[in-house]
């Protein structure tokens, strides 16, 4: 895979902030499934992972409940669906998601990005991510549990969004939580891209400020 053969220093000390030692093998396998890569081709088929073709992509409701012209903050969500052959899921992306800019086009450049972990890292790529780690034929054929986004047991607060709730998550079990993918994947590229190390960041917002106080736009 592109980032451990060619930045594995910087895939390393990303790593440390957002999993647990023993997380390691189950994550890179998560990716590994992710990018189509082998030994014989640690940067992945150009063609993409087989996984992809289990996961239709829509563009208009499905009738699954809260969608994304019910819910201002939603820019995404995986459903599976049962079908022959199985294994198979559907995705939305909602028209808030096309604001996030993609890794080629992102306009904040790094000297833009400041020293810090921050919301200007976010792509829609990472969304994509996100959902995709919902998928049980790439997240729990990695890591044995169902990835899903964690909810505060006591509040029922949704806690697992955003680069500062989960780097928080390490104290608990920080690979069965969609958004620590996402937001691992981004501070690796950025730092691989830009060549540097960033500080913690200091404020839990994402690319697009959300409505209703919201601190993050949630992906489900």
């Amino acid at each position: 895979m592109v980032y451990i053969t060619r930045h594995k220093y910087r895939w390393d000390a990303v790593f440390d902030n957002y999993f647990n030692p023993d997380d390691l093998a189950n994550v890179e396998q998560v990716f590994q499934y992710v990018s189509d890569a082998r030994d014989d081709d640690p940067d992945g088929d150009a063609d993409g992972s087989e996984y992809f073709s289990g996961i239709q992509v829509i563009n208009f409701p499905a009738g699954k409940g809260e969608e994304c012209e019910d819910n201002p903050n939603l820019l995404a969500w995986l459903e599976p669906i049962e079908a022959d052959p199985p294994n198979r899921a559907v995705m939305r992306i909602c028209d808030k998601a096309f604001k996030y800019p993609d890794v080629e086009s992102n306009d904040s450049g790094c000297a833009a990005l400041g020293d810090n972990v921050s919301g200007k890292m976010s792509t829609l790529g990472g969304i994509v991510l996100h959902e995709m780690m919902h998928f049980d034929p790439i997240g729990k054929l990695a890591t044995g549990i169902h990835i899903e986004d964690y909810k505060n047991p006591d509040t029922q607060k949704d806690e697992g969004y955003g680069p500062i709730n989960t780097r928080n998550l390490k104290a608990g079990v920080p690979q069965a939580n969609a958004d620590n993918y996402r937001w691992f994947a981004q501070e690796v590229w950025w730092s691989a891209v830009c060549d540097k190390s960033f500080g913690p960041p200091t404020d839990n917002g994402d690319y697009v400020e959300c409505t209703g106080g919201e601190s993050s736009c949630v992906v489900m």
